[in-house]
């Protein structure tokens, strides 16, 4: 028998969000309010994203990290053990056999994971380093997947390509874009994914920050 993980790391405002119920299900937090008000914090820093406030969107995830110390210990469990009932099934001589047992999972600091899940998404969001990004997830992206902002045509490159991270998040700093003028954005896969054509979106950049996502499949 083997247990898949039921907590995982995120560093986008979406992927924490989907963390923290993955702790509520489970107990390891046990206050529902603690999970609502943590996940009104996330998407505050991600309408900051998609604003293009990026210093905002990292003093809101400050405010989620002040919040989760707050209640380490207390709401958010830092020593988390959950329980369920494994049923094992077998015959012999034509006769059905029944066996259960309650299993423990391994211990999990729910409020550590949650810390340093808001620190990778700060770290990221610090190295925009110019104001206004063009920022997205493109959802089910295969590693490799590239993102391109290409001139309005869509015959050449302005920015990029820039490569996804695991979780489908990019960015781009704008440098080079001009206000006014038409360009598009392309979202491609590596070869081997056959029947996944490129998509793309055009628009005219007009000095603020935009989010674009894409969903592949």
């Amino acid at each position: 028998m083997s247990l898949g993980p039921t907590f995982g790391s995120a560093n986008t405002p979406a992927g924490i969000a989907t963390v923290i119920a993955n702790l509520l299900a489970s107990g390891c937090i046990d206050n529902s309010g603690i999970a609502n008000a943590l996940t009104s914090k996330l998407s505050a820093a991600q309408a900051a994203i998609n604003g293009g406030q990026i210093q905002t969107a990292i003093n809101t995830l400050g405010a989620f990290q002040s919040q989760v110390q707050a209640q380490s210990g207390k709401h958010i469990s830092n020593s988390c053990t959950t329980t369920f009932t494994l049923i094992v099934t077998g015959t012999s001589l034509g006769e059905v056999h029944l066996a259960s047992a309650n299993v423990s999972a391994p211990s999990t600091n729910a409020a550590g994971i949650l810390a340093a899940d808001a620190s990778m998404a700060i770290t990221k969001l610090a190295g925009v380093n110019t104001a206004d990004p063009i920022v997205g997830t493109v959802f089910n992206a295969p590693a490799g997947t590239m993102v391109t902002i290409l001139n309005g045509a869509g015959t050449s490159t302005v920015l990029g390509p820039t490569t996804t991270d695991g979780t489908g998040f990019y960015y781009f700093a704008n440098t080079g874009l001009v206000k006014g003028v038409s360009y598009s954005i392309k979202v491609t896969v590596p070869a081997g994914f056959s029947g996944v054509t490129p998509t793309s979106q055009t628009f005219i950049w007009g000095g603020k920050g935009l989010a674009f996502n894409f969903t592949l499949f």
